[in-house]
């Protein structure tokens, strides 16, 4: 149902590798170390299970805006792997969806023209979960993420329980993805 929701609400599906490179892992707060490892990986950039959808989404975003892509509204579904997972134990499984809006957002013919930003994110979400739930979403502050931009990302909690972060992108870790400016916003859902 989730799929089928973001696709109806104009965003296309990202599909990355289940495997990430050392250097990825380490942009989006995580210890490689502490990640399980693939055993005979193919190349040096999918060395590591990914402990987010994160890396894989910024890496789309990045593709789309060197292919001369403007507006970009994209969505993955997939699996993460928790710091310490072991082969095979199901629990160190989580599903996540992860969504980026990124460039200038469609506007009318009277509005002036301005980049996506965290309350066009923060609407999308708002509308996926009403579709399941009457609870209200609220977002607590986030204050030291090297993921998010300060004073524009937070954490999402609904009935009760944290379910991801929502926020533009860090201006350092956009240059790690060589994301181009203009509200690359992300949701990892946990």
């Amino acid at each position: 149902e989730c799929r089928t929701s973001m696709v109806a609400a104009g965003f296309c599906e990202a599909m990355s590798y289940s495997f990430i490179g050392e250097r990825p892992a380490r942009s989006v707060d995580f210890d490689p170390a502490l990640q399980p490892r693939v055993a005979n990986p193919l190349t040096l950039e999918q060395t590591v299970m990914r402990p987010r959808l994160l890396p894989g989404v910024l890496e789309s975003v990045g593709l789309n805006q060197k292919q001369g892509e403007q507006a970009i509204a994209l969505f993955e579904i997939g699996k993460a792997w928790a710091p310490g997972a072991a082969c095979g134990r199901i629990q160190d499984e989580r599903h996540e969806l992860a969504i980026a809006l990124a460039g200038p957002a469609p506007v009318e013919w009277t509005a002036p023209a301005r980049f996506y930003d965290y309350y066009d994110l923060k609407g999308v979400v708002e509308s996926l979960l009403t579709r399941w739930s009457a609870s209200p979403l609220s977002v607590k502050p986030l204050t030291d993420s090297p993921v998010y931009h300060p004073g524009r990302s937070g954490s999402l909690h609904w009935q009760g329980r944290a379910i991801g972060e929502l926020g533009e992108i860090h201006p350092d870790l956009a240059g790690d993805f060589d994301l181009r400016e203009g509200g690359a916003v992300m949701l990892g859902e946990k």
